[in-house]
Order: structure tokens, then C-alpha cells, then sequence
């Protein structure tokens, strides 16, 4: 069996072990990075999580395959995971748009102060940039920040169903 036919089988009966144990194993056993990319869509809650760690251990300086698996991890409340992905997305790409962009999603539940500060920060190589401008005057209107739109990055994941 592969990868392909393996995901989908456990995408289509996720408490079946016996497809989640085939799952994993053809996962760890694929060295193809465009194999990997290629399964992101089939399933976003049960395969696209261990397929982007997975990509992450191929392409260990993949920006893309970071801030994915970053904001996957955020997403399903594993907030220590999502900040590791990031470290990892900060030393390959520290003062790329999208890294800071994902570095201020994700901090939402350090307050309202230390995301403003990072707008802030930020608006200083980006200052044309929209959703940091957004995220800063919504903060400056009421000193808090109640709610956050993700920014407006188009990853691998996210086209998932």
C-alpha cells in the first residue's frame, strides 16, 4: 500500500488502528517532500497534522512547511508545538513578512500589549502591509484585542477540506 491510498484509508475510518498504525508507517517511511505536499488536502483534522511534522523532518528549513505546521498546531490548541514550529520558521526566515505575520496569530493569548508590540515592530520593515496595520488600530481603538483574523498567508495545509 502507499502513502497515498494509506491516507485515505484512515482518513475514511479514523479510529480504525490498523488503518492508523498503516498510516504512520507509510508516513515514516516517505522520503518524497512532493509525496508529502501531495496527501496535505486529504484530511485536515486526521492527516495533514502528522504530514506536515513529517515534512518539517524532510525540509527542516522549508519556510512554508513551518509556519503550516506552526499554525496546524496553534489551530488544534497545541500552542507549545505551534512555538517550536515557529523558533524554527524565526531562524530560517527571521524578518520574512509571513514568519511575523504567523509570530503575531499565534501569540494572540499573550495579550494585547505584547501583540501590539509586534505589529509595531513589524510595521517597521512592513509599513504597507494591511493586516498588520489592521491588527495594530484594532488593538489602539480599545486596548484589547477580543478576537484576530488569521493573516492573509495561503499554505499547504489550509486548502485542506
Amino acid at each position: 500500500m502507499d502513502l497515498l491510498t494509506a491516507a485515505k484509508a484512515f482518513s475514511s475510518n479514523p479510529s480504525n488502528v490498523e488503518a492508523l498504525t498503516t498510516f504512520m508507517e507509510k508516513l515514516g517511511e516517505c522520503m518524497s517532500i512532493n509525496e508529502l505536499k501531495s496527501i496535505l488536502d486529504i484530511d485536515l483534522e486526521n492527516v495533514a497534522g502528522p504530514a506536515l511534522g513529517r515534512l518539517t523532518d524532510l525540509a527542516p528549513t522549508d519556510l512554508e512547511a513551518l509556519l503550516s505546521a506552526a499554525i496546524w498546531s496553534y489551530h488544534y490548541g497545541l500552542d507549545a508545538e505551534a512555538q517550536t514550529y515557529l523558533a524554527k520558521a524565526k531562524a530560517v526566515g527571521p524578518l520574512e513578512l509571513n514568519v511575523l505575520q504567523v509570530e503575531i496569530y499565534i501569540s494572540y493569548s499573550f495579550g494585547p500589549e505584547y501583540v501590539h508590540a509586534l505589529c509595531e515592530s513589524a510595521l517597521k520593515s512592513f509599513p504597507n502591509d494591511d493586516w498588520l496595520s489592521t491588527t495594530k488600530q484594532s488593538i489602539e481603538k480599545t486596548g484589547e484585542l477580543t478576537e484576530m483574523r488569521g493573516p492573509p498567508i495561503h499554505l499547504a495545509w489550509q486548502k485542506a477540506k
